[in-house]
């Protein structure tokens, strides 16, 4: 394993963050990993909300962005099961970000439901999702 390079600033966690991003289309995780990673986090990606669902199950993640379409299991399914399942196991809550091409305005209703804690408009915009990610370092 490689060491994360200081790109948080003067706040690099002494460990990476591990986020696990989910979306089906290949070019958005590959954008997002590549951020992640120079922001010195330890990426998971899953190309389904199925598999995002399994690998939060069976990994110790600190963040997820889920893309809010995707096959099988949309982002919004996907964030009700975790939070359901965190509050029947008694699990911390994971911050997890609605990864979405959609406007702000048309997922309000979305965010205020409590499922999100932040919202990633697409393309991917480096410096929101750095503040994000700074935001969670030494939760």
């Amino acid at each position: 394993m490689k060491a994360a390079s200081p790109a948080l600033g003067e706040e690099t966690p002494t460990s990476p963050l591990h986020v696990l991003v989910a979306d089906d289309e290949q070019t958005n995780v590959f954008l997002a990993q590549v951020l992640l990673e120079q922001f010195g986090c330890t990426v998971t990606t899953a190309k389904n909300g199925t598999a995002a669902l399994e690998a939060w199950r069976t990994q110790r993640l600190d963040a997820l962005v889920l893309d809010r379409h995707m096959p099988d299991l949309d982002g919004v399914e996907l964030a009700k099961r975790i939070r359901a399942e965190e509050q029947t196991e008694g699990c911390p809550r994971v911050p997890i970000a609605l990864y979405t091409a959609y406007a702000r305005s048309e997922v309000e209703a979305v965010l205020e439901g409590g499922l999100f804690d932040t919202f990633l408009g697409k393309p991917l915009d480096s410096t929101e999702l750095r503040q994000w990610i700074k935001s969670l370092v030494g939760r």
